[in-house]
């Protein structure tokens, strides 16, 4: 069963070797994802990994950073969303506690010198994200405005639906914590944490 859904942003400066002088400037965000990724690893048999090429890239880079050694599975979203559907539809069957790290970012339209310049929509686009990540909001996230996002360069846009349709199943059995939000670079950048209540211990009495 899914019992953990992790969301992280999968921005190339979050490696300290890319981002060279700026590194600094991303250790708090750095730090939320790696803790976000070590809970995982804590409460969790085995890890479901989603995003696109970079953002596979970025997960792996945070997977080895915390040292982890579960089984794990990885998916492109523009490649293979049918066979995503169908490997998080067994895995909410499976006996196993099973993590889903979700990566995608928001807007890239927060400030004048963002990649997709100054978009006064991302101020509410963004805004609908983080209060749906605080409070493990599915319905907001499965019924993202595609052509919004796409428009304001949000990558999360494409990915955040696939966790969003685990949870839509049993809304009430799920509770959100948003970790970390900023957008440093004019970006929007999210650590939260989707825990599903009420498992059972498989550990024995």
């Amino acid at each position: 069963m899914i019992t953990a859904i992790g969301f992280a942003p999968h921005p190339p400066l979050l490696v300290p070797e890319v981002a060279s002088g700026a590194a600094p400037e991303l250790d708090t965000l750095r730090a939320a994802c790696e803790q976000l990724v070590a809970d995982l690893d804590a409460i969790c048999d085995s890890l479901i990994l989603i995003g696109s090429d970079q953002g596979l890239a970025i997960g792996r880079w945070l997977l080895a950073r915390v040292g982890w050694t579960s089984p794990l599975l990885e998916f492109d979203v523009l490649a293979e969303p049918v066979r995503i559907s169908a490997e998080l539809s067994q895995a909410m069957n499976s006996d196993e506690r099973i993590a889903a790290l979700v990566m995608g970012d928001g807007s890239a339209c927060r400030s004048l010198k963002a990649p997709g310049y100054f978009d006064e929509r991302s101020i509410d686009f963004d805004d609908s994200i983080a209060k749906a990540l605080s409070t493990a909001d599915a319905t907001t996230l499965e019924n993202l405005d595609q052509n919004l996002a796409t428009e304001l360069l949000a990558a999360g846009g494409q990915v955040w639906p696939f966790a969003a349709r685990v949870v839509a199943t049993e809304p009430q059995r799920w509770r959100g914590e948003l970790r970390y939000r900023d957008d440093p670079y004019g970006v929007s950048y999210f650590v939260a944490l989707w825990t599903r209540v009420g498992i059972p211990s498989t550990t024995g009495p």
